[in-house]
C-alpha cells in the first residue's frame, strides 16, 4: 500500500486532490503508470504514461480531502462523469477508487457496461445539477450502472460486508458534523437515500444509520 500511502500523505500535506493512476504489465504485475497533482475540489486520472512501454490500464485512485466541504469518499457526480469518459476512451470498464488518511474504507465503483456517448453526455448533465442541488439522476442510475465496492485502506484487502457505521463514517468523512446543520432537517432522509445509493444501495442499513447520524444532538444544549 506505498502508493496509497503517499497520495494520503500529500493530501494530508497540502489539503489538494491527488491521484494515481495503475496498470498490469503482465498478469499480476501492477504498477503505477501515472499520477496528477489537483485543486482542493478535483483532480484528473491520466492515461498511462508510454515512457514505461504497453500496459493495460485497471484503476485509478484519488483522495479527497479531510474537509467540512468534502463529503468523504463518496464519488461526486464529476468523478463518476470522468470515469465514464476515461472508460470510453480506453474502450473497457474501469474501476476508480477514492480515499483519504483518516477513512475507515477505501470506497470504489466501476461501470458495468462501457459507455456510449449518449450515456456520456446523460451524466456529464448529472454532474452540473449536482451541482445544484439535484442528486435525482445519481440516486436513480448510479446503482444501475456501476458496481460499488470496500477495502481496508491498512493492507487493501476487500471488504466484502461492510458494517453500515463505517460505510456512513467513510462517506460523511470531515463533513459528518457540519452535515448535521446544513442538511435541512426536511431534507435528511432524502440526503440519506443518496449516500445509500451511492455507496450499498441494496443495504437499507446505511441510510438508517446516516439519519441517525444527522439527528445526533449538535451540542450541549440540545443534550438538555
Amino acid at each position: 500500500m506505498p502508493d496509497i500511502n503517499a497520495l494520503n500523505e500529500a493530501t494530508e500535506r497540502t489539503g489538494k486532490e491527488f491521484s494515481v493512476t495503475v496498470a498490469e504489465k503482465r498478469k499480476g504485475q501492477y504498477f503505477v503508470c501515472n499520477n496528477a497533482r489537483g485543486t482542493q475540489s478535483a483532480t484528473d486520472a491520466p492515461p498511462c504514461d508510454m515512457v514505461h512501454g504497453r500496459s493495460r490500464r485497471l484503476l485509478d485512485i484519488h483522495t479527497h480531502p479531510i474537509s467540512d466541504r468534502t463529503i468523504g469518499i463518496t464519488p461526486s457526480g464529476s468523478d463518476i462523469y470522468t470515469t465514464l469518459r476515461d472508460s470510453m476512451m480506453e474502450k473497457q470498464t474501469l474501476q476508480s477508487c477514492i480515499t483519504n488518511h483518516q477513512t475507515p474504507l477505501i470506497g470504489c465503483y466501476k461501470n458495468k457496461k462501457m459507455p456510449n456517448k449518449q450515456k456520456l453526455d446523460i451524466y456529464e448533465q448529472a454532474a452540473i445539477s449536482q451541482m445544484y442541488g439535484d442528486n435525482s439522476y445519481l440516486i436513480d442510475h448510479f446503482p444501475v450502472d456501476f458496481v460499488t465496492m470496500f477495502y481496508r485502506p491498512q493492507d487493501g484487502k476487500r471488504v466484502t460486508n461492510p458494517q453500515p457505521n463505517d460505510v456512513v463514517d467513510a462517506a460523511f468523512g470531515g463533513a459528518a458534523e457540519k452535515l448535521k446543520t446544513s442538511v435541512d432537517e426536511f431534507d435528511k432522509s432524502a440526503f440519506c437515500v443518496f449516500i445509500q445509493a451511492m455507496t450499498m444501495p441494496k443495504d437499507d442499513r446505511v441510510s438508517m444509520e446516516c439519519r441517525r447520524r444527522l439527528s445526533q444532538p449538535r451540542d450541549f444544549w440540545d443534550q438538555i
